[in-house]
């Protein structure tokens, strides 16, 4: 018993450094401004289009300022490529990638962070196209969560790092 208490005390003392990630950078975090989240390309079909709309969203959740120092924009691309091909070259499965070029912009207009991040996420081609368009929605869902859990960290880490500085 002895040597579990002295164990677990071992262990939390070497725990006495830790810091939240948003706590040093929490005062900064709420100057963020969530701007534009857009398509590069302006003319895609609508669940293309859904992505800037989930990846704002999410970011809102988390950068909740109206009015702030920092305007964080965001330029997101689309794109899908095979996993998966069968012998008659069909596609079995297919990746949805992301790509986000993020940008930081100060009140007066200086790019103080300019950052390319990308998520991504796999779909079945199945024998139904209802079976196929629900999972391209859902893998377009769970990579537009990904990219934006992704922002926030980085954007985190970021502000965290200029305000020691």
């Amino acid at each position: 018993m002895k040597k579990l208490i002295t164990s677990l005390a071992i262990l939390l003392t070497g725990c006495s450094g830790y810091t939240a990630l948003y706590q040093d950078a929490g005062e900064t975090i709420d100057q963020v401004v969530v701007g534009q989240v857009s398509m590069r390309e302006i003319e895609r079909n609508v669940g293309q289009r859904r992505v800037a709309q989930l990846v704002s969203q999410n970011l809102r959740k988390m950068f909740m300022a109206s009015d702030g120092k920092y305007d964080l924009k965001i330029i997101i691309e689309e794109s899908t490529s095979s996993l998966a091909v069968q012998r008659d070259a069909t596609d079995l499965r297919l990746q949805l990638s992301l790509q986000a070029e993020t940008f930081l912009v100060d009140q007066n207009g200086k790019e103080i962070y300019k950052d390319f991040i990308s998520s991504s996420a796999s779909y079945n081609v199945e024998d139904s196209p209802f079976g196929t368009d629900a999972g391209r929605d859902f893998a377009r869902s769970a990579a537009a969560q990904k990219l934006s859990d992704e922002i926030t960290y980085k954007i985190a880490i970021f502000l965290r790092q200029h305000a020691e500085e």
